[in-house]
């Protein structure tokens, strides 16, 4: 039987802890995150919300408008999105630069990053806010999965339900 006591000091436990097992919870479903990056990306999404640029028709990359053109509509072909604006890039073309992102948590820091050759000129072009969730797949993240396991590590701590 649980009295009073009992559950006072399995709270005072959950409170001693919860740091540290956020940061467990986040670290176990750090590949959640990763495929909502991933998604994100194929929309033509950086973390912060804003269009991957420059798009194919503004990149000095492409010598002529016609030439950019026809790189944007092959990529409308071979990656079809419906939430990407056509010319937003999605940096996607076999995988391999998607496939070989990496996220790893640090304490409080969740850090994203590719660490290939290709992977560090995309994020030198594209900008520092290439990676991470924005507002929306950060609550989808923290509804669908972080809170769910938030949940049981309580309970499982204070063996109380929570509703």
């Amino acid at each position: 039987m649980n009295t009073v006591i009992d559950v006072a000091e399995r709270i005072k436990n959950l409170a001693l802890n919860i740091e540290k097992e956020v940061s467990v919870i986040i670290d176990n479903t750090k590949e959640q995150i990763l495929i909502k990056n991933k998604q994100q990306l194929m929309e033509g999404v950086k973390g912060d919300g804003n269009e991957i640029t420059p798009s194919y028709l503004n990149d000095p990359y492409f010598k002529t408008k016609e030439a950019a053109q026809r790189y944007s509509n092959w990529k409308d072909k071979i990656t079809p999105n419906n939430k990407r604006k056509s010319g937003t890039p999605n940096l996607y073309i076999n995988g391999f630069y998607h496939n070989t992102i990496e996220i790893n948590v640090k304490g409080e820091k969740i850090i994203t990053e590719n660490k290939t050759t290709i992977g560090k000129k995309i994020e030198q072009k594209y900008g520092d806010t290439l990676y991470g969730l924005n507002e929306t797949n950060n609550q989808a993240y923290i509804k669908e999965t972080f809170f769910p396991a938030l949940k049981v590590y309580i309970e499982e701590t204070t063996q109380l339900q929570m509703k």
